[in-house]
């Protein structure tokens, strides 16, 4: 795993919306469905290879960890996420 933090002029979700525009987020059970339903692993990397974006990564889940802390601080808290 990698930390990669950002110093911008631009806002949080103008960041968040150019960092992952070219990640794949493919429906996870029907990906889940294909990848069981391949005979082989050629089959498997073609299920894999439709899923990914233009950047070659694919996002599983992402979880908006800021969202417990803004509710805790009355909506002011910090914007995090992870992918």
């Amino acid at each position: 795993m990698k930390r990669i933090s950002i110093v911008s002029h631009k806002s949080f979700e103008e960041v968040l919306q150019k960092l992952t525009a070219t990640i794949g987020r493919p429906d996870i059970k029907m990906f889940n469905e294909a990848v069981t339903a391949s005979a082989t692993i050629d089959d498997v990397e073609e299920v894999v290879k439709g899923a990914i974006g233009s950047s070659d990564l694919m996002e599983f889940i992402r979880f908006d960890v800021g969202e417990v802390l803004r509710k805790e601080l009355g909506g002011d808290g910090p914007k995090v996420f992870f992918s």
